[in-house]
């Protein structure tokens, strides 16, 4: 049974990232394998009459219920409630469903993850390489559906902001992968490529938020870690014969982006970026009357997925947090708070935990996407993508496994 459930799960992530919504719902074609998964779960710990399995993490259930609980009262301001109803389950779904797939996994063998990551990090990848062939106008099939009227790429996502995300979210993991992989040379070039690309795909977004989030992440993590780079005879010379070629073809490099499609992209994206539902000044606009409307009635909000209803610009913050407040009211807003600074300060308690070891790669790697997870909700509304959860969920998870183990988490079973 563990083997079936392993194994549908992964098929679950992979093709969770196809762009098909069922039924035209907000459901995946992975929502329906993680449903089985859950299921044949329930089958086999009613079998052994283990239902202490279903138990949560307080933290997990406490931030669970305060979102649920502040978005169902605001659901009664609702001018949609079955949109708002939409959301909320998908965030259900998220913190109960998939949860507990991730748990089952996790209490089989805490190194799991590692399989996890790879499933999530392959069809990323891939798209990464599909946005790059359409960039070089070798492979342009997905064209109608992965470059916005503008120009600017949105990958499979929908937008370009969300492509960015996704792909920070790769960069992460392929980091990970790159400080742990250290024997199998083919598969340490594929994940440079990979790198690479999804830097680039970055690019083709013009995403600035992305890039400011990538960024900002990485120099968090690296502050907290106050972790010194040290370069080896190998490194040194790789790194200053990098170096070099790009300071000596700089001009180059600089001309040939400039007269490229990347080229147009950015600059389109800075012409407009002082207007429109998609610039900095009107997300702050937004932002502000987001608060506004908390605190004129921070108990009740106005349903999820209803601010753009009564907003004097017709759109949805671009604020997790701020559009959590306005519309899921106080409530919602502590949960959604626990739900995401919680796993990064467990992180950071772990690491720094005498009873409990973490090696340091695994400690990065689940830092970092904590971090990002905050940080990116600056610039992304609502947080009920599956396959950004799972990564956290797996944190979650682990903190119920590991009170009673001593050995590093990351090392497998």
């Amino acid at each position: 049974m563990a083997k079936i459930i392993e194994f549908l799960f992964l098929i679950g992530i992979a093709v969770s990232f196809l762009p098909i919504k069922v039924l035209g719902l907000n459901l995946t074609l992975g929502d329906f394998f993680y449903v089985i998964c859950f299921i044949l779960i329930l089958i086999e710990k009613l079998k052994i009459n283990n239902l202490t399995f279903y138990r949560m993490n307080l933290l997990h259930c406490i931030g669970l219920y305060f979102l649920v609980f502040g978005s169902i009262i605001s659901t009664m301001n609702s001018l949609n409630p079955l949109d708002s109803l939409s959301t909320i389950l998908q965030y259900i779904f998220s913190l109960t469903i998939l949860y507990y797939n991730v748990k089952y996994l996790i209490f089989m063998n805490d190194g799991y993850f590692r399989k996890i990551i790879l499933a999530i990090m392959l069809p990323l990848s891939i798209y990464a390489s599909i946005n790059f062939l359409s960039f070089l106008n070798i492979y342009n099939y997905f064209d109608y559906i992965i470059v916005t009227g503008s120009g600017r790429y949105s990958g499979f996502f929908g937008n370009p902001n969300g492509l960015g995300q996704f792909m920070i979210m790769n960069i992460i993991i392929i980091i990970y992968l790159l400080y742990t992989e250290k024997r199998k040379r083919i598969f340490r070039f594929v994940l440079y490529v990979s790198l690479i690309l999804s830097f680039f795909s970055i690019m083709l977004a013009a995403s600035f938020g992305s890039i400011l989030t990538l960024f900002t992440t990485m120099l968090i993590t690296i502050i907290v870690l106050q972790r010194k780079i040290k370069f080896n005879n190998k490194k040194l010379i790789s790194f200053t014969f990098l170096f070099a070629l790009l300071t000596a073809f700089s001009n180059r490099i600089i001309e040939i982006v400039q007269n490229s499609a990347i080229g147009d992209v950015i600059r389109n994206r800075l012409a407009t970026n002082s207007d429109g539902i998609g610039s900095s000044s009107m997300r702050m606009d937004l932002n502000i009357e987001g608060l506004s409307h908390f605190f004129q009635n921070p108990l009740i909000g106005t349903g999820y997925s209803q601010f753009s209803q009564i907003s004097i610009y017709n759109a949805t913050i671009h604020n997790t947090i701020i559009g959590t407040a306005a519309e899921a009211g106080l409530f919602g807003l502590i949960g959604i708070i626990i739900l995401l600074f919680f796993p990064a300060a467990y992180i950071l308690k772990l690491y720094f935990s005498s009873d409990i070891s973490i090696d340091r790669n695994t400690f990065f790697f689940f830092l970092s996407y904590s971090i990002y997870r905050i940080i990116a909700t600056a610039s992304t509304g609502h947080y009920i993508n599956r396959e950004q959860w799972i990564i956290i969920l797996i944190i979650f998870a682990t903190r119920e496994h590991l009170a009673n183990r001593n050995k590093k988490w990351g090392e497998g079973a």
